[in-house]
């Protein structure tokens, strides 16, 4: 809890939880294998130009508390009806020692789905996948819910990430445990309490690791 009192010190605000970010051996040699780290994501904005987002109606309460707190200006719209293209456009970076694999979603097409299991795979059975949605784009409210359907819930609200804010969205194979987290402060808690409400709820129509999605 250093870390988190020193980003409270120094005007940071909680914007996210990383849940099992990175193996435990980095932090430890008192590690059992498969054990993973979590890591609170703090912000401080220095930058407050006005932006439209697009975003799901799950997350947009959050959204909007997290923006008043950040003092950030931003107009929220559901996004676009029409239908995605076929191809999504992405950038795929693979942190194979920590076994995390980020997806920077710039575009979300059709194949989304598909992209994402490929890459569960890839991350094995104690890895992890963190998927993260440009809001500028019309499309990413249908993309997310996508994600959402695998069963991939709220890792974080990331300011200007694309220039435009983003979404990060993450899972693992096995449900992540927000028991033993070491917190500090409300505004730390309610961040966390938001990500585990949302494992919940997308569990019940999650996809398997690494498979087709149901349906």
């Amino acid at each position: 809890t250093f870390s988190q009192r020193m980003c409270e010190t120094t005007g940071m605000i909680p914007c996210g939880i990383a849940m099992d970010a990175i193996p435990a051996k980095a932090y430890s040699d008192d590690y059992r294998h498969g054990d993973r780290t979590s890591l609170v994501l703090t912000v401080k904005p220095m930058l407050f130009t006005p932006q439209t987002v697009h975003l799901p109606a799950a997350y947009r309460a959050a959204y909007v508390d997290f923006c008043a707190r950040a003092g950030l200006n931003r107009q929220i719209k559901a996004g676009s009806q029409a239908t995605l293209p076929e191809s999504s456009r992405v950038e795929i970076i693979d942190f194979e020692k920590a076994a995390c694999i980020k997806v920077w979603v710039h575009e979300p097409g059709r194949d989304l789905e598909r992209i994402v299991s490929d890459l569960e795979r890839k991350a094995g059975d104690d890895g992890i996948v963190q998927v993260i949605f440009d809001l500028g784009r019309l499309g990413a409210p249908a993309g997310i819910e996508a994600i959402n359907s695998r069963g991939y819930y709220f890792g974080g609200f990331m300011p200007y990430w694309f220039e435009t804010d983003a979404l990060m969205l993450q899972r693992r194979r096995s449900p992540s445990s927000f028991q033993a987290l070491r917190l500090y402060g409300d505004s730390v808690q309610a961040v966390v309490a938001l990500a585990e409400r949302d494992q919940r709820r997308v569990a019940s129509s999650q996809a398997g690791w690494g498979e087709a999605s149901k349906g």
